[in-house]
């Protein structure tokens, strides 16, 4: 068995997992905020920070840990280059069941609620937003005022795409309920104004329980949410020349030219590997 089976079994010389970790990593501005969804998409991320020292600056939240107040309890403090999380609510507002666990839609016949204002709410322990011991939410609408001007002058949207800049942001609830990680992701969203690149993957992107895909614009591997709603809500909206820059310049792409090295054929590794060499030849 050993003998036969040696080299489809055999790692060596086989970086693909570490250097698409890598390249997730690489997808981010200096100082990024980087929600992944799981396990397969997460632990090759921590092995390139944590051995190898590589983009420690990029902070990597795991969205199934997110729903945990000592994960988001993490984020509140420095860890190597990347510095704390802003947040408007309190540990004690994320504290394991309490009332901000499980924010149920409540049908209250509210159109739609200001984003900041509804954080604001929940910090503030808001009566008329309570019901059986929890929290809700009053409206499947939030919104998220957006100052263009601003916003333009801290030059994160891309080349030619000013105009593109709304005036507010609008996430639609995808389900019956937020979940914390959903609650924390809006409250990060809401406090930084801007301030740090916030990124999704596939994955996280699905698993979220608002609709934040029409505001995701794909800079390679992971999406930067700006204020800029797509053109087309089926594709990907895609910022060419930073996908360019990253994906020709500074992905890592390590023994995939190596025809004696073995790949398995399941959809982690084959099909993703074809699936990045047709994205990066369309770059």
């Amino acid at each position: 068995m050993a003998w036969q089976g040696w080299d489809d079994h055999n790692r060596s010389n086989r970086f693909f997992s570490v250097d698409s970790g890598k390249n997730y990593l690489d997808s981010c501005a200096p100082n990024a905020i980087l929600f992944t969804g799981g396990d397969n998409d997460t632990f090759m991320l921590w092995y390139a920070q944590e051995v190898e020292g590589f983009r420690t600056d990029v902070r990597v939240v795991v969205l199934s840990y997110y729903n945990t107040d000592w994960y988001i309890d993490q984020t509140m403090h420095k860890a190597y280059q990347s510095e704390p999380f802003p947040y408007t609510l309190k540990i004690k507002d994320y504290q394991q069941g309490g009332p901000n666990d499980y924010l149920r839609f409540s049908d209250l016949k509210i159109k739609s609620i200001d984003l900041k204002q509804y954080i604001d709410l929940l910090s503030k322990n808001y009566p008329q937003l309570r019901y059986d011991d929890a929290n809700i939410v009053p409206s499947k609408v939030l919104t998220l005022d957006v100052n263009k001007e601003e916003v333009i002058k801290k030059g994160i949207i891309p080349k030619g795409m000013d105009s593109m800049v709304v005036d507010r942001m609008q996430f639609r609830l995808t389900k019956g309920a937020l979940e914390k990680k959903d609650l924390a992701f809006l409250d990060v969203l809401a406090t930084n104004n801007w301030e740090r690149p916030l990124y999704l993957n596939h994955t996280s992107l699905a698993q979220l329980n608002i609709s934040v895909e029409d505001y995701a614009i794909l800079e390679g591997n992971a999406y930067r949410i700006l204020p800029i709603r797509k053109p087309n809500p089926e594709k990907d909206f895609v910022n060419t020349d930073v996908a360019y820059e990253n994906m020709i310049h500074k992905f890592h792409y390590r023994g995939l030219d190596n025809d004696k090295l073995y790949y398995t054929e399941d959809y982690k590794t084959r099909r993703t590997i074809r699936d990045l060499s047709l994205t990066t030849a369309a770059a």
